[in-house]
């Protein structure tokens, strides 16, 4: 998270078209697989592992949405991007369908 918050200078700068949207999916598949993976470990309430999926995507949109806002009003050297948005809330969906499988993997065992 603090990489997308720091300021932009302070990143070495690429060559490589998009990689900026490959950090904000990759991030964010970390981020929505470990918040799964707590929900599903958690046992005190029982509702946020039976819906940990739903309450995963929300919070996970509310933290994109929140950290594209802070780059575009609060950074000078940072803009917010559409692009970055939208390959936040992919990575978010790529993480909850990744430890989703894993799940229905061990269960099948």
């Amino acid at each position: 998270m603090g990489l997308m918050l720091g300021p932009g200078a302070a990143f070495p700068s690429s060559q490589i078209t998009g990689i900026t949207l490959v950090v904000h999916f990759v991030v964010f598949v970390i981020w929505a697989f470990l918040a799964d993976q707590a929900f599903y470990k958690q046992s005190q309430w029982p509702v946020l592992k039976f819906y940990r999926g739903f309450y995963v995507l929300v919070l996970g949109i509310i933290v994109v949405a929140g950290a594209e806002v802070i780059q575009g009003f609060l950074l000078w050297s940072r803009s917010a991007e559409l692009g970055d948005y939208i390959a936040g809330i992919l990575g978010l969906l790529g993480g909850l369908l990744i430890f989703e499988r894993l799940v229905l993997s061990a269960k099948s065992r």
